[in-house]
């Protein structure tokens, strides 16, 4: 450079006088703020929306005639997002039985919990192939679509995923396919956003219809009727959540601290026994 600067420029990469950070922007959500400063990010989940797939194949009529009616709607529960779908076909025939999902515990650091399938009479018991898809670790579903089979049914369902982090969330993913379904076609998508916003939010429950038909063991699934999404709220700060500090700091600084109490407790301790000694003398 030809000539000094003392100013401090933010987003040049260089950590200079007021700096605690300098990431090369000036963006935010992205653990530096946008004037170098250090930056503090929790994630939680928004309200749930109600989406329909877009382009949905079912109709008003079936072959064979039969009603439609929602048979099953299956939601994680509170503050979980769906990591993992499972589905059984009727017999060897492209015609879904029943859907469940896998749900995990978003953790406010962007994390995702243990999950667990929740309970579905449709799919519980008996001998019939599981098809499976699973989220990547740190990514959970924001898209679910379904291949259309024979007779206004449903072949196979697949999705995308998309990862999670405090900052927010990443990019979504290829779509997932079960290995061992070997789908017909792709469908009408069931896509978590916000159509109005672009913005992405997380599956969180599936409806299904189904068709009656000669009885109830034979009854198909006609469609994915909705799908329930939440979206990732992002709060960042500049102050670290309540005890990060202490939880964050090395031990030898926690045993240097305590070190340091002693060594003022001692000292206090011996203030004041001299302090009583020379009271005593005194008075002699």
């Amino acid at each position: 450079r030809s000539q000094c600067n003392d100013a401090s420029i933010c987003g040049n990469g260089i950590e200079e006088t007021g700096e605690e950070c300098d990431d090369r922007n000036t963006a935010n959500r992205d653990g530096c703020t946008s004037t170098c400063q250090d930056e503090f990010c929790t994630v939680s989940l928004g309200p749930t929306r109600t989406y329909s797939p877009i382009g949905d194949h079912k109709s008003t009529t079936h072959s064979p005639p039969g009603p439609r009616r929602i048979e099953q709607d299956i939601q994680c529960n509170a503050g979980e997002v769906v990591t993992k779908i499972l589905y059984k076909k009727v017999g060897t025939q492209d015609r879904l039985d029943g859907v469940t999902l896998s749900c995990g515990r978003l953790n406010a650091n962007g994390t995702i919990g243990s999950s667990s399938y929740l309970p579905n009479p449709d799919i519980d018991g008996g001998s019939r192939t599981q098809y499976i898809i699973s989220c990547p670790t740190g990514s959970a579903f924001t898209m679910i679509d379904y291949s259309a089979g024979t007779s206004d049914s449903v072949d196979g369902v697949f999705g995308a995923c998309t990862p999670i982090s405090n900052y927010g969330l990443g990019n979504p993913g290829a779509d997932i396919f079960p290995s061992n379904d070997p789908m017909k076609s792709t469908g009408p998508r069931g896509p978590c956003t916000d159509l109005s916003s672009g913005e992405p939010t997380l599956l969180t429950g599936v409806a299904y219809d189904i068709i009656e038909r000669s009885s109830a063991a034979n009854g198909t699934t006609d469609s994915i009727a909705y799908i329930h999404c939440r979206p990732l709220v992002v709060t960042c700060s500049e102050n670290p959540p309540l005890g990060a500090n202490i939880s964050a700091m090395p031990i030898a600084s926690l045993l240097a601290e305590n070190n340091r109490t002693v060594q003022i407790g001692v000292i206090t301790s011996m203030v004041i026994i001299m302090s009583m000694a020379a009271g005593v003398m005194l008075r002699r």
